[in-house]
């Protein structure tokens, strides 16, 4: 029999109610990220970890799981497969998470499936960029408060 978890949580993200729902299947990690009324995200990305880097995380983990340096940092390819081509925030986003989830389970292999739907808050690029990180640190601290990582 095939085991899904799934969980959700809703908080205010750098101003704007976000919404995240993540299900992880056998062969992949997903996540939903909202912020335009429980709408699923303009933006699908696939977010995955280079093979080599898989492989060795996982031996690691098995012989020593406490001796991983917090601070690795795993290559993580990221492909666009709905939305903007390489938009750099939704990149970002679906790298970050991908890397988070390594760092809290070094072996994990599956890669991430990353629905994005944010608002466009910001009125200047330093602002919108501002803005672009807080919301990315509120989307961590919501995935922290599910039960599954």
């Amino acid at each position: 029999m095939v085991s899904v978890r799934s969980a959700t949580a809703t908080s205010v993200v750098a101003g704007v109610e976000t919404d995240i729902a993540v299900t992880e299947f056998q062969n992949k990690i997903l996540v939903v990220v909202t912020q335009q009324d429980g709408k699923i995200g303009g933006q699908l990305l696939l977010a995955t970890r280079e093979e080599d880097a898989v492989a060795g995380a996982a031996a690691i983990a098995l012989s020593a799981p406490w001796s991983i340096p917090q601070d690795t940092t795993p290559t993580i390819e990221v492909r666009t497969l709905l939305g903007v081509r390489d938009d750099p925030v939704a990149i970002v986003f679906a790298s970050h998470l991908l890397g988070w989830i390594v760092r809290r389970r070094p072996a994990e292999a599956r890669p991430l499936l990353l629905s994005l739907a944010l608002t466009g808050r910001g009125a200047t690029e330093r602002d919108a960029s501002t803005t672009h990180a807080e919301t990315l640190q509120g989307v961590v601290q919501l995935l922290e408060s599910t039960s599954l990582f």
